[in-house]
């Protein structure tokens, strides 16, 4: 069921309850089967983000290890509502502007998952659109599939090894696990992921201007 409440949207099954504010970031979610929240107060998921994405050399090829420093300051200007499908499905719609591009998304809340989809009309130039997915699961690694398996990479910074490796290739999931609990991000196609404790971002479009000034554009 999808309740709107003053702050956005709670959306609630057997399994999780969830908080959806009006921007369409998820700001809580509480697994019922032990009570335990998922994220901290002031952690969001669902959290897109716009940075500046100008290269040294090669813009389609190339991302800074500073890319955290280069986040722009936006206004989504989003407008959520509630819609039934076909089916007579509850969900979250979430229609919003960036600078220069529109993007529409729609939430479903479904067993234990909660699923995303997006279309988006992309005429960026030289940015880098990521969407994050903060909570408070405590580890120093962090698991992406590959083909036939999985690799594992360092989630933090605190030695060089691991600073070099702020952005991995993830086939189709990424996971952040303690011994007992942990979230995983499932997408349909290949991305570029970066982690940071508990927190996983995933690179949805970019927009470079070398070597092809039209790349990824519409």
């Amino acid at each position: 069921s999808i309740t709107e409440t003053a702050d956005g949207f709670l959306m609630e099954n057997s399994i999780l309850r969830v908080t959806v504010d009006r921007q369409g970031a998820i700001t809580q979610i509480i697994d019922k089967r032990n009570d335990l929240p998922l994220m901290n107060p002031g952690q969001k998921m669902n959290d897109w983000r716009l940075y500046e994405n100008v290269e040294v050399m090669y813009d389609g090829w190339e991302m800074s290890r500073d890319w955290k420093k280069r986040r722009l300051d936006i206004d989504l200007h989003a407008k959520c509502g509630v819609r039934q499908n076909e089916n007579g499905e509850p969900f979250i719609t979430v229609d919003c502007h960036l600078p220069q591009s529109y993007a529409y998304m729609s939430i479903y809340l479904r067993g234990d998952r909660i699923e995303i989809s997006a279309a988006m009309d992309w005429n960026e130039r030289r940015k880098l659109l990521k969407v994050h997915f903060a909570s408070n699961v405590l580890c120093d690694d962090a698991l992406h599939e590959i083909q036939f398996g999985h690799v594992k990479r360092p989630c933090h910074d605190s030695h060089p090894f691991a600073a070099e490796r702020y952005e991995s290739c993830s086939n189709r999931w990424t996971a952040l696990c303690e011994e007992n609990r942990g979230f995983a991000i499932l997408t349909d196609g290949i991305r570029g992921v970066s982690t940071d404790r508990g927190e996983i971002a995933l690179s949805l479009l970019r927009a470079p201007l070398v070597p092809d000034d039209t790349a990824d554009r519409g």
